[in-house]
């Protein structure tokens, strides 16, 4: 078998093939080639990311798995901080893959050639990370041996912000969930409502509660000011791309955060009288296997003719106190969203709706208009950050209120000083 490269046949030969075409047919014929050419690298290029997720979280999984042996087992201080910077060094390369794919994967609103050279930079980079030797958290500083990636991703993330997302298929809803869904350290509140069983692959479901995502490391800034004095299409990019950025740069912070608390704490303490990290922070997952986890609360409605809708409760609840209102900084979300199911990220489904999606995949079903699908999304985001001018120990609290159905978008914002 003969292999052969299409992006080195000579000229001559594609010339060629070209000349036994028609006028009209050249000119049909070469966009449509490079318009599925362009879909396929797209298709390929998804499958090579999702291939990684399995890679990420097995690390992942070790990498905690030996901190909390270490919780019983004694070792020297070294060993121990090896096995931190490892667990950080793999929490934010999930945090990275998550978010890139969230972006990556937004098929109706991706044209497929636009961000196929992007993904290749961040491909090669997770591959590397993942799968090259040269790492030494020893030697190296966790943070910058992300660098490259973070920047890769960066410049994908700008370059659908600005080019590529289009605001009338893809909505922003779903998207600042799915976003919001990717904060490592956020509590949540969350009611879920769908069918039972889905119906088709349009069927719709109903979101409603709150997230809240503490700063812990006032690294929060502010959002972008005067959104609502752009048009609608630029005021979603602006703001959508703020949240990403917010919570990519507040899952960096968070894991170091934590790391430099062990490494801070470890030399205060200096050798432990005990095995186990000594209690550090309410919010370390480096202490003990007692992580916070989602809980799941399941339960059947019924609605009429004898069918039945599935409600689901997502709680995380946070172990730390909460702050006085007047002190605290962070990000609070109040949302309500209706939306196609398929649109949401996945886990919050329950089994017996994502094994029945499973089965209509398979059937032949016309694409859909967007705009009759249906939708509705209601938002409140407030961010507290910590005033910058010296003479005020306030913080500045910046209100968004949007409203977002197929037809019109209302965005509002509001800004404020809280004095301390």
């Amino acid at each position: 078998m003969v292999e052969v490269n299409l992006a080195e046949l000579p000229l001559e030969i594609l010339e060629k093939i070209v000349s036994e075409l028609d006028p009209d047919e050249v000119s049909s014929s070469v966009s449509k080639i490079s318009r599925r050419f362009a879909e396929v690298s797209y298709n390929v290029l998804c499958n090579r990311f999702r291939e990684l997720q399995g890679p990420i979280l097995e690390r992942l999984t070790e990498s905690k798995a030996n901190l909390e042996r270490l919780s019983s087992v004694p070792a020297n201080f070294e060993d121990e901080m090896l096995q931190v910077s490892n667990f950080t060094f793999y929490q934010i390369l999930h945090s990275e893959y998550k978010i890139l794919c969230t972006i990556y994967f937004n098929r109706r609103s991706v044209e497929h050639s636009a961000l196929v050279f992007h993904g290749v930079r961040s491909l090669k980079e997770f591959n590397k990370l993942l799968y090259g030797n040269s790492s030494n958290f020893q030697d190296d500083n966790v943070s910058s041996l992300l660098d490259s990636l973070r920047c890769c991703n960066s410049e994908l993330l700008q370059y659908f912000f600005c080019k590529v997302w289009n605001v009338e298929k893809d909505y922003m809803g779903t998207l600042v969930l799915k976003l919001l869904n990717c904060s490592v350290s956020a509590v949540l509140d969350l009611e879920v409502s769908h069918e039972q069983f889905p119906k088709s692959m349009n069927s719709k479901c109903h979101i409603s509660g709150k997230f809240e995502i503490t700063d812990l490391s006032n690294t929060l800034s502010s959002p972008p000011d005067g959104l609502q004095d752009f048009n609608s299409e630029k005021a979603k990019k602006v703001f959508v791309a703020y949240v990403c950025d917010a919570i990519r740069w507040g899952n960096l912070f968070h894991t170091l955060r934590l790391r430099w608390i062990c490494l801070d704490k470890a030399l205060v303490t200096g050798r432990r009288q005990q095995p186990g990290w000594p209690r550090m922070d309410p919010t370390n997952p480096y202490e003990s296997a007692e992580e916070e986890k989602t809980i799941v609360e399941e339960s059947l409605r019924s609605v009429h003719n004898g069918e039945f809708k599935t409600v689901r409760r997502l709680k995380k609840a946070s172990k730390v106190q909460p702050s006085s209102m007047l002190s605290w900084m962070g990000t609070r979300v109040e949302l309500q969203l209706w939306c196609r199911a398929l649109d949401i990220p996945e886990e919050m489904l329950s089994e017996d709706f994502r094994n029945g999606l499973q089965n209509l995949t398979g059937e032949a079903e016309e694409e859909e208009d967007a705009s009759t699908w249906p939708y509705h999304f209601k938002l409140k985001y407030i961010a507290n950050v910590r005033a910058l001018a010296s003479s005020n120990q306030g913080l500045v609290k910046t209100t968004i209120i949007v409203k977002e159905t197929p037809e019109l978008t209302n965005i509002r914002q509001i800004k404020t000083i809280v004095t301390a």
